[in-house]
């Protein structure tokens, strides 16, 4: 009786996972179209999206990549604002602390009701059509495994959705919380002239986190690090890129060398898709979620993304008034620190 359930249970759960597979051959009637778009697959699984103006390219490029990898989007859009416990539990509790602690959450929604008041009108139709084509699948696309595991409903994907996987990417290419530190023992221990050495310029007038002790600006880093490296996604380290002028090459053109360095993922960190409308071509490698490829080129043009600066983020030690604690120092005066609840669901 238990080999029956056993090979009962192994053939459902197998016709379960393959009919969850997404369906690369559809003929599918979205919202919003103004015109036929046809998407055809390489060998590589790379989508190549012909349509007949931007808009409804951009619509199919939403589709599309929700179809390969809603889960990952929604993976990275949760890891900002601090929601991760909300599917994975106490785990990732501290990750999601940390993330409310930082706030990024606020920056999206004010820097996503901007962009609704002032961006425009051609960027507004391009972003507003990926977010479109990606909700099409959400509501009638086949529903990654994932979900059905860890219980969870599908929801839309909105605009602060787009600006919390920015906010967590720019985040992610921050190295000032593990520099900071060392630069600052350095400092202490060997003085200015030792870090003139390294080609390192410091504001003499500022110190490297001001009022810690040694052990503390080593337990800075060290808890940063133990707070993300269970994150679910990897992090962007950073990137280099060189460029070199026509008139030095043997092409006489430009060579253009992008180098992101980002962890090894699966699937990868980058989704590829080729847009072609009549006057413009462009193939490009996305975030999940982000509806600009950070990295591409068109017919005439190469895209490349390059951010590493270690002096990316300053610490400030607030100084708490000894007789009245509610109070800290703000650049000349005594204010009054505010404060607000957060709550983290945890499943």
């Amino acid at each position: 009786m238990l080999l029956l359930l056993l090979i009962v249970g192994g053939i459902y759960g197998y016709y379960f996972i393959k009919n969850q597979a997404p369906d690369y051959s559809e003929n599918m009637s979205l919202k919003g179209l103004s015109g036929q778009v046809d998407v055809y697959y390489d060998g590589y699984g790379v989508p190549h999206i012909y349509a007949e103006n931007e808009a409804d390219a951009f619509i199919a490029l939403g589709y599309v990549h929700a179809k390969d990898r809603l889960w990952q989007m929604e993976l990275l859009r949760r890891i900002a604002p601090g929601r991760l416990s909300e599917m994975f539990g106490e785990g990732t509790l501290k990750t999601d602390r940390f993330f409310r602690s930082l706030d990024i959450a606020s920056t999206s929604r004010r820097a996503a009701e901007l962009f609704r008041k002032e961006a425009p009108q051609e960027v507004k139709t391009t972003v507003n059509a990926y977010l479109k084509g990606v909700n099409q699948y959400i509501t009638q696309g086949v529903t990654p495994i994932e979900y059905f595991i860890l219980g969870l409903e599908k929801t839309p994907y909105t605009l602060e959705d787009v600006y919390n996987v920015i906010g967590y990417m720019g985040f992610s290419f921050a190295q000032a919380h593990k520099t900071e530190p060392v630069l600052a023992e350095v400092l202490s221990k060997y003085g200015l002239e030792y870090l003139k050495d390294l080609d390192i310029e410091i504001d003499t007038t500022k110190q490297l986190i001001e009022g810690m002790g040694e052990l503390s600006r080593t337990m800075l880093s060290y808890n940063i690090e133990e707070i993300l490296k269970d994150l679910p996604s990897p992090r962007l380290i950073g990137s280099n890129s060189w460029v070199i002028a026509p008139e030095k090459t043997s092409t006489g053109g430009v060579l253009f060398a992008n180098d992101p360095h980002i962890g090894f993922a699966q699937p990868a960190v980058w989704y590829e898709a080729h847009i072609e409308i009549p006057g413009y071509s462009l193939y490009g490698n996305y975030i999940g979620g982000f509806p600009i490829p950070l990295i591409g080129n068109t017919r005439h043009h190469a895209i490349g993304l390059t951010m590493f600066a270690n002096d990316d983020i300053d610490f400030y030690r607030e100084r708490i008034k000894e007789d009245e604690p509610d109070k800290y120092w703000k650049v000349d005066h005594w204010a009054d620190i505010e404060s607000r609840k957060e709550v983290i669901k945890v499943k």
